[in-house]
């Protein structure tokens, strides 16, 4: 289910990189609560998360493992969250 894999992805993403959970949704989702909400298992828009998904991908920092329960789409950019990354 994508919430779930979005729970997976957000919490390898902030414990690889360092940064916040609200740095991470407000980058991502453009909404520093987005991810909040989806972490407390409230509703979130589809759309939202599978761009959140796309984002995690294209931005998954390097040397840090993606989660093997999740598959993973292909890369296509990289952004940058509180100076980490690649642009």
């Amino acid at each position: 289910m994508l919430s779930d894999d979005l729970r997976v992805l957000a919490a390898a993403y902030v414990k690889a990189t360092g940064v916040s959970l609200s740095a991470l949704s407000k980058e991502s989702a453009k909404n520093e609560r987005f991810l909040f909400r989806l972490m407390r298992s409230e509703g979130v828009n589809l759309k939202k998360a599978e761009g959140v998904f796309r984002w995690l991908s294209d931005n998954w920092p390097d040397g840090a493992a993606w989660p093997s329960q999740v598959g993973r789409p292909g890369q296509v950019k990289r952004s940058r969250v509180n100076g980490k990354g690649k642009p």
